[in-house]
């Protein structure tokens, strides 16, 4: 079965540390089949926050999952995932620990990702964020 995981956090400034909240949606393939996971974070910024949602979100992966495509709204998060896709490793210097765990998960799948694709979850989960923040 194909996995959905949908990331988004009420952080928006990318240098400035904050406290905040990420959100992360993981749909069974085509199904309303969901679980939604919302979490606070400190003294964090954007990219930091957004790595630490799809470090969560990677630990709800079932070893049985066939594809799995992530929905972000982090241009970091995108350019990270289409440089492990091609490279065949985990990118950067920032956040090793949290990239290595999310690639040594990803690895043993087909992973694909898309920026600020219009999906049913989007929405809502950047009001909840937001809303929780």
């Amino acid at each position: 079965m194909n996995l959905n995981i949908y990331i988004e956090t009420s952080i928006k400034a990318p240098a400035r540390r904050q406290n905040g909240v990420v959100g992360i949606v993981l749909q069974a393939g085509n199904t309303d089949a969901t679980k939604t996971l919302f979490e606070k974070v400190e003294n964090v910024t954007k990219n930091n926050a957004d790595v630490i949602a799809l470090t969560k979100a990677a630990s709800h992966i079932s070893p049985h999952a066939e594809g799995i495509l992530i929905h972000t709204s982090s241009l970091y998060v995108n350019q990270c995932i289409v440089s492990m896709r091609k490279n065949g490793r985990f990118c950067g210097t920032k956040y090793t620990e949290e990239w290595q765990s999310i690639f040594e998960i990803l690895k043993n799948h087909e992973f694909d990702v898309v920026l600020n694709q219009p999906n049913e979850y989007r929405g809502w989960l950047q009001q909840e964020v937001e809303r929780r923040g």
